[in-house]
Parts: C-alpha cells; sequence; structure tokens
C-alpha cells in the first residue's frame, strides 16, 4: 500500500471510530487506536514486545471514560491530533520524503508532552526508536518488494 493511500486509511478509519463512538475528538489516542487496524502497525509494535488488542483495549477503556458523548456528534480533530499531524509533516519533509508515513505519524505522537496515546505504549515497554526501526524495516521491505516487481 502506498503511503499516500496508508495515510487516508488511516485518517478514515479514526474518523469512524470517533463517529461510531460518539467520541467528542478525533484525539491522538483515537488515531493510534486506528493504528491498530494496520497491519505494519500491528507488525512493528509486537515485534517490539506490544500486544496491539491490549493496546486497543486500554485505548477504548480510556476513551469511553473521557471521550464519549450521550448525543451524536461529528467529531473535530483535537489540538493534540493538529500537533501530531504537523509534526508527522515536519518529520517527513526533514527526512526528504515526499509524503507523510506511519512512521512520521508516530514520531509526531511521541513528540506530544502529554499523551495517553504514549503512556498505553510506554505501558507494554514498547520505546519511540524501537517502534521507529520496525516501522522503517517494513517501509524498506515494502519499498524492495516493489522494486523487484519493476524489472
Amino acid at each position: 500500500m502506498s503511503s499516500m493511500n496508508e495515510m487516508i486509511e488511516l485518517l478514515n478509519c479514526a474518523v469512524a471510530i470517533a463517529k461510531s463512538q460518539n467520541y467528542e475528538y478525533i484525539s491522538p489516542e483515537v488515531l493510534l487506536l486506528a493504528m491498530c487496524q494496520q497491519e505494519d502497525f500491528v507488525d512493528a509494535f509486537t515485534a517490539c514486545g506490544g500486544d496491539t488488542e491490549q493496546l486497543a483495549e486500554d485505548l477504548k477503556k480510556y476513551l469511553d471514560e473521557y471521550m464519549k458523548l450521550e448525543h451524536t456528534v461529528e467529531p473535530d480533530f483535537s489540538f493534540g491530533t493538529n500537533q501530531v499531524l504537523m509534526m508527522a509533516q515536519f518529520s517527513a519533509e526533514n527526512s526528504g520524503r515526499e509524503m507523510v508515513e506511519l512512521s512520521h505519524v508516530v514520531h509526531g505522537m511521541w513528540s506530544l508532552k502529554d499523551s495517553y496515546a504514549v503512556y498505553y505504549m510506554k505501558l507494554q515497554g514498547v520505546d519511540e526508536v524501537s517502534l521507529l526501526q520496525e516501522l522503517s524495516n517494513y517501509a524498506e521491505g515494502e519499498a524492495y518488494i516493489y522494486m523487484e516487481e519493476e524489472d
């Protein structure tokens, strides 16, 4: 899957989760919950010793307690999510990439000062550097397969 399609899928999934659960905002925690449904993230997080099913459960409990509304609303991107996406764009530009990739979003998430998304990843012993390394391995593997198919 291309980086652009991966990001569109991630954002669409986060919006769908927020809508279906009546969350007021699409927060970094909702974004991370959406990542738990993406194969590359699941594989990388698992390789770092994490459990995405437990991560998703922890995130859902947190979101249901602090973000859920009794009535239906059109969820907005939270300030934290906007910061994550801006940092992801900045990270992509600084790494010479033309498109934002999943690893850039993860890096943006870890740049937040106070984030339950990061807290729940740390709770499982997963650290930013290891997770980014694993994600880059999957991205390189995808690029290698793509180049192989062209020959």
